[in-house]
């Protein structure tokens, strides 16, 4: 095995383990329900409350993990994108390396 077909397999490796890992914490964070909490807001008329809303802290950290996962899916395509790109170039030079052997073969 030459050394580009071993970096194109661990680049497709590494690509689909991510995929794999960002699709199911993705499918996790979708079936996990926001807490609910009461905020009470106090205003110059006096205090006011209101019931039943999604906890900003858990908002917020759902959405900081949303970018984290959105980035973590980008490099695995990438590195998807990459690993197939190498291995089609690895194929196609061993091809023309093939043609070249039976021209020489043929002609001399």
């Amino acid at each position: 095995m030459r050394t580009g077909e071993l970096e194109s397999y661990i680049a497709l490796g590494l690509g689909v383990a991510l995929v794999v890992f960002v699709v199911f914490a993705g499918a996790l964070m979708f079936m996990q329900s926001i807490p609910r909490s009461d905020i009470v807001i106090t205003t110059n008329f006096g205090p006011m409350k209101l019931s039943n809303m999604p906890d900003p802290y858990a908002v917020a950290t759902a959405a900081v993990r949303s970018l984290i996962l959105l980035a973590l899916g980008l490099t695995g395509a990438k590195l998807l994108e990459v690993g197939i790109d190498q291995r089609r170039k690895l194929k196609m030079e061993a091809q023309l390396e093939q043609y070249y052997q039976y021209y020489q073969q043929y002609q001399y």
